[in-house]
């Protein structure tokens, strides 16, 4: 079974224009959101946080959400 962090990476690679979000009035490629989650990924481990640690999220219907 594979993650849905490994299927958004796997369609970025494969489908990198294809519509991957719509939230609100915003709609975002599978290679724009992998860009995006690469770049928190990327901003929380320069900020000291590691595999395992627990991160709060507020939950809301954005694409900043998603990633």
């Amino acid at each position: 079974m594979r993650s849905i962090v490994r299927s958004i990476y796997e369609h970025s690679l494969e489908f990198p224009d294809k519509t991957a979000v719509i939230a609100a009035d915003m709609t975002v490629s599978y290679k724009t959101l992998w860009t995006y989650i690469s770049g928190m990924a990327a901003l929380l481990k320069n900020n000291g946080i590691e595999r395992g640690d627990r991160v709060i999220v507020e939950a809301d219907h954005t694409v900043e959400y998603l990633v």
